[in-house]
Formats: structure tokens, sequence, C-alpha cells
């Protein structure tokens, strides 16, 4: 047995040095044993490649590496060529094209898309609002000299109704992760009307207006045993903000390429929002009568009187908040952007008991105070607003967008509610009562463009 174990490994050792003498002592690989990362290199000179060395007896034959696998989110052909430039995105063209595989550049999109080697970072959109305010608390006005328990006129009846407006924003990407955003809204001013009118000279006033003249005559010659009574009301609203929007994570891509009509791996996307913001609600009621059977505007005036109540609320304070994307494709998204905010209101009253043609104004015959009454109050207010949208991107640099809107403040003055019971109370009127609350809602729809 030992012996013929010996002798097989004599003919083995022989067998060999024999098949070493044939082959080279070294084996040329180049470039198949380099690491996968020099293939991304710009090979400017051609490399003649070396064929590998064949055993003896075999025939010689062409040989042609097919593609290396996939380096970096790309094939590349075998050495010697230019590397393979990803596929233009939808809605790019070849000039477009980046050379080499960029994550950020395909980072699933914020509302605003994803800057990063695409754009300058600016971006901008215009809108058009469509608001109207609630109603404020109910309060009569009118009723009838015969029956005192009918309703003629109450405040809600000069509807606040619907009111267009306009909204701007810019901003600017500062990184992937952080933007500021600028935005102005305006609502242009509503105005409505309402009025009753009786043949009989019957009409009288719930306010009571014991101890107040209006020049030398007392206030109720031109409220009570009136023949029409006319309410006007009218506001508008204003909003300026700044704010901060930080990304605290970055989602995985969204879509084959940018703005690829394709479902998204992570359809989340979360900005939080710090800020500042200015907001100022002014609002307006006049309540009027003639005296008798007189008609408004006869004797410019003379035969009419009005009480009048305007206020101006005007907050400056902080807010935070989060818009929430959800995207359904990389082309439409659905999205929420709430935020509340902590506010200083500054409030400015005119409070006015006139004759028409403004030549006399209203006295407290017992105190000797005069109409009108300018006061102002500092007060604090906490502002909410929402908007539920969608968004649709339907190129590379254009978005449209549209959503419903609401707004909710506390802590405001309305100018229904500083009209007192009792005309002659000055004191009271002066002080401002700031304890009720304004609801805002309706839609905005818009174009938003990336520069």
């Amino acid at each position: 047995m030992n012996a013929s174990l010996s002798t097989g490994l004599v003919f083995s050792l022989l067998f060999a040095t024999a098949v070493q003498a044939d082959f080279p002592a070294t084996y040329t690989y180049d470039p198949y044993v380099r690491h996968a990362n020099d293939y991304v290199e710009d090979f400017s000179e051609p490399v003649e490649l070396q064929p590998l060395p064949l055993p003896p007896g075999e025939s010689t034959s062409s040989f042609s590496p097919g593609p290396l696998p996939d380096i970096n989110g790309q094939a590349h052909k075998h050495r010697g060529s230019e590397p393979l430039a990803p596929a233009a995105p939808h809605g790019w063209s070849d000039a477009d094209q980046h050379t080499s595989f960029d994550p950020a550049a395909y980072a699933g999109g914020s509302t605003y898309g994803n800057w990063s080697g695409l754009t300058s970072g600016w971006y901008g959109s215009a809108a058009g609002l469509y608001l109207t305010r609630d109603l404020p608390s109910r309060r009569v006005l009118t009723s009838d000299l015969a029956d005192p328990t009918w309703v003629g006129l109450t405040n809600r009846d000069a509807d606040v109704g619907w009111e267009p407006g306009f909204e701007v924003t810019f901003g600017r990407c500062l990184t992937e992760n952080l933007r500021w955003e600028a935005g102005y809204w305006w609502l242009d001013q509503m105005q409505s009307y309402a009025g009753v009118w009786d043949p009989t000279a019957s009409l009288i006033t719930t306010i009571d207006l014991n101890n107040v003249t209006i020049g030398p005559d007392p206030a109720a010659t031109f409220f009570d045993g009136s023949s029409e009574h006319v309410l006007h009301r009218a506001y508008d609203m204003q909003n300026i903000e700044l704010n901060l929007y930080y990304r605290p994570c970055w989602f995985s891509s969204c879509g084959e390429g940018y703005y690829g009509c394709t479902p998204c791996d992570n359809p989340w996307h979360v900005e939080l929002l710090a800020g500042i913001r200015y907001f100022r609600f002014e609002d307006y009621l006049q309540f009027g009568s003639v005296e008798g059977t007189a008609n408004f505007g006869d004797d410019d005036g003379r035969w009419e009187a009005y009480v009048e109540s305007e206020v101006e609320n005007h907050l400056i304070g902080a807010q935070i908040g989060a818009l929430i994307d959800y995207h359904l494709t990389h082309c439409w998204t659905i999205y929420a952007r709430p935020k509340v905010g902590l506010y200083g209101n500054h409030i400015n009253q005119d409070f006015r008991v006139r004759r028409g043609d403004d030549l006399e104004v209203g006295q407290n015959t017992i105190t000797g105070e005069w109409y009108p009454v300018a006061s102002n109050k500092n007060d604090i207010s906490f502002l909410a607003e929402i908007d539920l949208g969608v968004r649709w991107d339907f190129s590379s640099n254009w978005s449209a967008f549209a959503a419903y809107r609401a707004i909710a403040v506390t802590g405001v003055a309305l100018s229904d509610e500083q009209i007192p019971h009792y005309l002659a109370d000055i004191a009271g009127v002066r002080d401002i009562d700031s304890g009720s609350s304004l609801i805002v809602h309706g839609v905005v729809a818009g174009l938003q463009f990336q520069f």
C-alpha cells in the first residue's frame, strides 16, 4: 500500500513539472481583475486588450468581453468606450441629461420639487382666492311701532357674501432640506346692503336712544317713526407671512426620473415650518334711517342719520406648522398644510353717530360727551389655518394646484359687537369688545413656476 502511494506521488510531481514548463509562470488578467470603480474613469485613450493564454493543443479564438455589471446605477461598455448616460427624464431634453448618476436629482419631490442640479432654487406662484366669512351673532335692529315683536331688519340681513382675492408667493431653496418662502394675499373689499321700507312710517329701532341728540334733535326723531331703515356692511382682509421650511428626513426616490408619472417608493413627504405673520381684518357696519316719510338724499342728507361702527384688527405674531404631501404618482400629489400661531392684536375703533349731511353729530345729554369715539386696544389672539389640496406637476417647471382653505381667528373685534344697547353709553363704546371669533374659508387655485 505504501509503495503504491509513493509511486503515485512521484508521477504527480513529474506531471506538474511538465505542465509548468509549457505555461507562463504568471497570468495577466487585466482589466478583469481590476476594481469595479476603475470603470467610471474617463479613458481618453483606447487600450488594446490582451487575450488570455490558452492551454496547449487548444485553438485560439477571438474573445470580446460583455458589459460589466451595473455600477453606480448605470451600465458601462467595455474599456475604451464612453459610459452610457441615463435616459432623459420625462419632460426633459437630451441636453438636460446627467453624465453620471445623481441621487439628489432623482429624489422624490417636495411640493416644490427638488432643486439640486435641476433649477436655480427660486420658485414663485400666483393664485386666485374665493373666500367668505362666517356670519356674526344675530341682532335685531328694526321692529314696528304697532307690533314690537315684529322683526324687520337684523344685522345678518346684509350678507357677508363671497369675494375674490389674489395670492402671490415666492421662495428659494437654501439646501436640499431647507428653504424659505414669503407670501402675500388679499381679499377684495366685500360690500352688501339690506333695507326695510314701510309707507306708514311705523318703523322703530331696538337700540335705546334715550339721552342722545343729533344736533338739536333727539336721536329718536330719525330712527323711530321712520319709513325706511337701511344696513350697509363691508370688510376686507390682508395677509403677509415669511416661513422657513425644514425637511427632517430625506425620502426615497419617487417614480422614474424627475416628474416621471409612476408610483412612488415612499409616497409620504413632510416639511416642518416656522415663521412670522401679519394678518389684517377690517370690519364696518352702518345702520341708517330717515325721519318720517323723507327720502334718503333729500336736502343733502339733512333728514337722515347713521350709527357707524368700524374696527381694524392688526395681528402680528409667530406660527408653526407642517407641509404633508402624499404622492399618488410623481405627477399627482395631495397635501395638507396646517398652521397655528399666537399673535398680538392691536385694535383700532371709530364709532360715529351723525346726521347725513355730516354737519351734526351725536351727544350724550347727561355727561356732555360727544361722538365720534376713537379708541384702541391690545389683546392676544390665536390664528389657525389649514390648506387641503391637490397638485399636478404637468412639466419640469410648471405645476397647478387647488385647495380648500379655512382660517379661524379668536380674540378679534367685530363691528357688530361694538354697537351698545344703550347708545348714550359712550364709555362702554370706548371699551372695545374683542371677545369675538372669525372664520374665513373658501377655495384657492393657481400655478407655480420653478426658475
